[in-house]
């Protein structure tokens, strides 16, 4: 068993799912803010 082989394909799966995140929660915050903003329009 080498652990050591594992590590850089499970540290670039999170490296890509944080990544992923990260544009999901930009985009939730773009989102907010745009409808925040048509509520404060009326």
């Amino acid at each position: 068993m080498t652990a050591n082989g594992d590590i850089p394909e499970s540290l670039e799966e999170i490296n890509l799912k944080m990544n992923a995140t990260t544009d999901e929660v930009s985009l939730i915050k773009i989102i907010t803010e745009f409808v925040m903003m048509l509520i404060r329009s009326d």
